[in-house]
Parts: structure tokens; sequence; C-alpha cells
């Protein structure tokens, strides 16, 4: 499929009252984070070649430069396509897409046909800008990986509030830290917003992709809640254990949604004791070559962001220090239980050192969520109170960054990127456990 079946396909349910030079120059805008002046300065005459290449009856066809498939590509905001084509399309015009795209990805559903056409449109544009013209087709077949994001990330934004701020850890790798907080209403988080978005990812979290799809060819999608908190039950942890759960929940979240690194494996599948108990994500770093990077997840909220931050470094250094059992779980567990065949080679041939290609480099890397309790005035009205929260969550990021540092040469663990998110509650060991006991049904 050309660049131009593609948008046609894409105008035909997206439109939302524009003409076609309107919806691709908006298309391409707001779905990509290169400067917006390199699409102002098309002409509309271009626009429209773009649009009409794959008509039959078209003169002077000009499909999509390579050049300029490229620098969509790199520049691609997964988040912001996902919203442009939820804010552009009624439930009946994903039903819709879902029918046009079948045949090129294979059977799909409102609640992940949107990640399914943007992993599709990236394979096309790939193609366009290596000049590689073949038409692409079934890549949800049984020779062709579906290695995409399982997270249902819609409203995102609405749930985790970031709190801008320029600092980053200044280590010589790829690196961020953010911090983000809960709706804040009367001077205190909002924790519904949160335990909705748990709800609705609960089952994505502790289920593989294999099992999801079983939900769905079984018709039985509905249920995937209700017997995911079953097996949570079935689990027989502790109070404290299951608390925890709901760190390592978001802490898959983030990595899925701001990073687009797909999980592997979360903590709650990793049941080999032998190593430590962690998530662990695959992240591609850049859409040109072949470097990649695993990264461990772990999650800490506790009511002192301090004490958060030396237990994460006790666990990191047991991780760092077992890579070899890793290697080994992935091998003889996840990668042949938890993927279809062909994901499965895919990630073997990244993963696995015996098995990786030669042009494939592959690092291994660190995201952690740390939650904490805020301590902040109150005797105040409530706008001040928002303007305050702001300042004090980066406040407490930037105090912390020197000593997170130090902890990263101290461990040796300073040839490694990190992703550090922050997000304070009024009562972390308080909140946690009543976000989880009404997850679960319990008393809280």
């Amino acid at each position: 499929m050309t660049f131009s079946e593609f948008i046609n396909k894409l105008y035909k349910h997206c439109r939302n009252g524009k003409n076609k030079y309107e919806f691709i120059l908006n298309f391409l805008k707001e779905t990509s984070d290169a400067d917006p002046k390199i699409f102002d300065e098309i002409d509309e005459t271009t626009y429209r070649k773009y649009f009409n290449e794959c008509t039959s009856n078209s003169k002077n066809k000009r499909g999509l430069p390579p050049k300029l498939a490229s620098i969509i590509l790199s520049n691609l905001n997964n988040t912001a396509f996902q919203y442009f084509i939820s804010d552009n399309s009624t439930n009946d015009g994903l039903k819709a897409l879902c029918i046009e795209f079948e045949e090129f990805i294979g059977p799909s559903t409102i609640d992940n046909i949107i990640e399914k056409i943007m992993q599709f449109y990236r394979e096309i544009l790939f193609k366009t800008a290596n000049n590689e013209n073949k038409k692409i087709t079934n890549v949800a077949g049984e020779n062709k990986s579906n290695f995409n994001k399982t997270v249902r990330d819609s409203g995102f934004k609405n749930v985790f509030i970031e709190v801008q701020q320029e600092k980053d850890l200044g280590l010589i790798n790829n690196n961020q830290i953010k911090t983000f907080h809960l709706l804040v209403e009367n001077k205190r988080f909002s924790l519904t917003g949160l335990s909705d978005f748990v709800k609705k990812n609960i089952g994505r979290y502790l289920y593989s992709r294999l099992q999801i799809d079983e939900f769905y060819s079984n018709q039985a999608e509905e249920t995937i809640f209700s017997e995911a908190i079953s097996i949570l039950k079935s689990k027989g942890y502790s109070t404290d254990q299951l608390d925890d759960e709901l760190g390592n929940i978001v802490i898959y979240i983030f990595l899925e949604h701001i990073l687009n690194a797909p999980k592997i494996y979360t903590s709650i599948e990793c049941s080999d004791k032998a190593i430590n108990k962690t998530g662990l994500h695959l992240f591609k770093l850049n859409s040109q070559n072949l470097t990649f990077q695993m990264i461990f997840s772990k999650a800490y909220i506790n009511d002192d962001l301090h004490k958060s931050i030396d237990t994460a470094f006790q666990d990191l250094t047991l991780i760092a220090n077992s890579t070899d059992k890793h290697y080994k779980f992935l091998e003889t567990s996840i990668l042949g239980e938890k993927f279809d065949n062909a994901t499965s080679n895919e990630l073997k041939s990244i993963i696995l050192p015996q098995k990786r290609k030669n042009e494939i480099n592959v690092d291994k890397a660190y995201g952690v969520l740390l939650g904490y309790s805020i301590d902040l005035d109150k005797a105040i009205n409530n706008e001040e109170y928002r303007k305050n929260l702001d300042k004090k969550m980066v406040d407490d990021l930037q105090n912390q960054i020197p000593y997170i540092v130090n902890k990263i040469n101290e461990t040796g663990l300073q040839n490694s990127s990190f992703y550090i998110y922050l997000l304070p509650l009024d009562d972390a060991s308080k909140d946690k456990h009543t976000i989880m006991q009404n997850l679960i049904g319990g008393d809280s």
C-alpha cells in the first residue's frame, strides 16, 4: 500500500468536514513533532498529487517523496496520531476502519484499530523512505510479527498531568525524568481517574498478547477485567504486595505510553523466583537504525521519596547483576509461551545474544516510578494551592536529581539509560491501598 492509498482510506472515515487538502495538511502537522513550516511550505497542488497518486485517471502522478517520508517517520508522535484519529471519527467510523484495513492488518476492534493502523502507517513510511515500493500485505499474517503496545492509553493526559521542567539527569546516554500529578479537587488528588485507568488496563498488564487475543476470539473481551481480578486475588499476596502492584501497573502504562516501548513481560508475569521481580519493555531508540534498549521496570510508592530512591537502587543493582538469568528466563519461558511464533522469532533475533543479528545493538536501561507523599501547606485557597503544587513538584524533582545521579554512579550504572517518573500522592501508603482494595472489591 502506498501513502496515497493509505490517506484515501483514512479520509473516508476521518474527514470530519474537511476537504482533501485540509485533511492531509492537518493530519501531517497534528501527528508530527517536526517543524510545522515543513508542511506549510508545500503547496496545495502538491498535496493533492500526494492524495491522488493512487487514482488511475490522475495526471502527473507524484507519490510522497522518500525524504519527506523519512522526516514524517522520525517525528511521528504516537499519542498525537491516536488523538487525531479518535477526535475525527466516531465509533461507527472506527468500525468502518476495521473493515477498511482488515486485508492489511488483520481483524481489529474499536479498542485496537488506531494502534494497528499507526503501526501499519509506520511500515508504509519506512518502505517509502527507503524506496521500497512493494505492496505491504497482511502484517498480521502467520509469518509477520505483531509486537505493538498493549496499553489502552486514551485520555492519559487527562489523568496524568505533567508539570513541565527543563532538567534531565545529565547522563551521557538517553535519559529523562518527569513528574506528573493527578487531578486536584479541593487541595486533594482525585483517585478516581487513576482507578479507572488501572481498571481498563489491569487485564493488559496481567495477560499476554496471546491471552488477550484469545478473549477477543472467543468474544469474551468483556470478561477480561473480572478474570484478571480473579487471578490477582488467587496470587495469595500479602496486603503490602497487593498494594505494590499499583506502582507496577502505572510504570507499565508510562513506559508504553510515553516511550512507546511495548512490554515483553510485566512484573506480575515474572514468576521465576531466581531473578529479581521486574517488568521488561523493548524500546527502539531510533526508527532509522537498529539500536534497542531492554528497559527493566520497577516501581516504588512510599511516603518518603528518599526511601523510594534508596530501595530502587538496591533492586536495580540486583537486576544489573542478573542479566544472564533474565536471558534464560526469556528464552525458556516468556518468548516461547507469551507470543505467537513470528513475534517470538523476531524478539529472539533482537534480544538473545546468541541469536541476535550482527547489525542489531541492544543496551540495558531502567524505567522507574517513584511515588511519594507530598508535603504542602493547605492553609491557602484552592488556586494558590494548585500554583504551589506545581512549584513544589518541580522543587522535589530537581532537589533529588543530584542524589539520583550519585546513586547511579555509586552502583556503576552510569553507562545505562534511565527513565524516571515521579507521582506525588496525598498519603502514598494509604492511597495505594485504597485504590487496590477498590479494584479487587475488598475493604479499604
